[in-house]
C-alpha cells in the first residue's frame, strides 16, 4: 500500500481483510472501550479503543491508540527459542554423558575379565594339556 492508498476510505474498508480489527470496530461504535491486541501480518499491535459520542450520547466514532509491540514480541519469542535449544542442548548432553558411563562401565566389565584370566594364566604352570 503506498501512502494516500487509503484517503477517503473507512477503517472498516481498510483493514476489511483483518478480523481482529473489524470486530475491534464494531464493539467500539457499540460505545464500548476496551483494549485488544493481534498481528498484522508479522506486526504485533495493542490498541485501546473509546467510543466518541455526539451530543445525544449516539457513537459517532471511535478514538483510539495503537502501539507496535512487533519489536518486543519478536525479542520475546527469540527468548523463547534460545531457552528451549539451551534446555535441547543440556538434554543432549546429559544423554551423551549417561551414554559414555554406560559403554564404559561395559567395556571395563569384561577387560576385567580378561586381564584377571591373564594374571591367573601367568601365575599357573601350564602343562602340554
Amino acid at each position: 500500500m503506498k501512502p494516500g492508498d487509503t484517503v477517503g476510505q473507512s477503517a472498516f474498508e481498510i483493514y476489511k481483510d483483518i478480523e481482529w480489527i473489524e470486530q475491534s470496530l464494531r464493539r467500539g461504535l457499540k460505545g464500548e472501550s476496551f483494549t485488544t491486541q493481534g498481528y498484522i501480518g508479522p506486526l504485533f499491535f495493542e490498541t485501546h479503543m473509546a467510543p466518541f459520542q455526539e451530543h445525544e450520547g449516539r457513537p459517532m466514532g471511535m478514538i483510539g491508540l495503537v502501539i507496535d509491540h512487533s519489536l518486543e514480541r519478536k525479542a520475546e519469542e527469540e527468548r523463547s527459542h534460545s531457552f528451549a535449544r539451551e534446555q535441547a542442548a543440556l538434554a543432549a548432553s546429559r544423554l551423551k554423558s549417561e551414554f559414555l558411563a554406560n559403554m564404559s562401565h561395559e567395556i571395563r566389565t569384561p577387560i576385567h575379565g580378561v586381564l584377571g584370566m591373564t594374571g591367573l594364566l601367568l601365575d599357573t604352570t601350564l602343562n602340554s594339556q
